[in-house]
């Protein structure tokens, strides 16, 4: 009769494929993304300021951190896999941490939703906001 593994080497073996199986999920994600969200220009406004506003860009790092500018401000933070989608969760803007900012801060921090679509771009979603399509960045 056969022997029952070590239920050490059991959570050890559990621990390495689910390790794998997350870095494969963000190999999905690391690296360079951008998109527009749609802007009014109002009369008289200058387009550049609306071309910044609309502008989202977002950096995934394979270390679990993410960078994204979005409305001209850098913000960072960890992003957590959640099954097929991940949740950024902004922890520094302009590389100061949120607490330190104040309250106008904390409400521009939140959270933001990427998610991987079959087409091969990056659904991301902010409350209140319409969804972008992120495209990989070419440069």
């Amino acid at each position: 009769m056969g022997r029952l593994p070590n239920p050490s080497r059991l959570w050890l073996m559990a621990v390495v494929l689910l390790t794998v199986g997350s870095c494969a999920d963000r190999s999905r994600v690391v690296g360079e993304w951008r998109g527009e969200r749609p802007v009014r220009i109002e009369p008289g406004q200058d387009p550049s300021v609306a071309g910044t506003l609309a502008t989202v860009k977002l950096t995934m790092k394979s270390d679990g951190r993410f960078v994204l500018t979005e409305q001209g401000f850098e913000k960072s933070g960890p992003a957590l896999s959640e099954g097929q989608r991940w949740r950024l969760r902004i922890d520094r803007i302009l590389d100061r941490p949120v607490a330190q900012l104040g309250p106008e801060a904390a409400m521009m921090a939140g959270e933001r939703i990427v998610q991987p679509m079959e087409d091969g771009t990056l659904r991301f979603r902010r409350t209140g906001y319409p969804d972008v399509a992120l495209t990989r960045s070419r440069d």
